[in-house]
């Protein structure tokens, strides 16, 4: 994995973020893709996404072992691949946040890392392989759907169209 995050400056949650969190698996020998909103702390602090300790990785480890899929099965990221600091109460009342605390990444900040690290990342999956969104942003970026009801479900995606999207 490239490791030109370090001098990032693609966005602005990378000015603030706290944490770093590379996607775990291989691209291409993966049978799913999982993509959540992005880390949360505990995935920050130990650069593991959806890190089996934290809130949203326990969660994520008992569904896919529910699914049968070992996560070495799958490529696990995010749509954004930097920390969002949890807000203040105050703060939250301004953007969205998850249950957690962590604000959803901005579209333009999605749109970023898309084209620095996502994209190229998922350019190597092959088309065959589906994908599964994990929350409200990741949805929204990957399908361009609030919708809700499509949230955990296997969807189809072109690279192509993401790119698009990312302008």
């Amino acid at each position: 994995m490239t490791n030109d995050y370090k001098s990032c400056e693609g966005c602005s949650a990378r000015s603030h973020a706290v944490g770093f969190v590379l996607p775990e698996g291989d691209p291409a020998s993966c049978d799913y893709v999982a993509i959540g909103q992005g880390p949360g702390q505990t995935e920050a602090e130990r650069g593991i996404p959806f890190f089996p300790g934290a809130p949203a990785g326990y969660r994520f480890g008992a569904w896919i072992n529910r699914a049968g899929k070992p996560r070495q099965d799958l490529l696990i990221t995010n749509i954004v691949w930097c920390w969002l600091p949890k807000l203040s109460v105050e703060q939250r009342k301004k953007v969205p946040v998850n249950k957690w605390g962590n604000r959803e990444p901005t579209m333009a900040e999605a749109k970023q890392c898309w084209k620095r690290h996502l994209g190229p990342l998922l350019k190597k999956v092959p088309e065959k392989v589906p994908f599964f969104t994990l929350g409200m942003a990741a949805m929204e970026w990957m399908l361009g759907t609030r919708d809700s009801r499509r949230i955990g479900t296997v969807n189809k995606f072109t690279v192509e169209s993401l790119d698009e999207r990312a302008g």
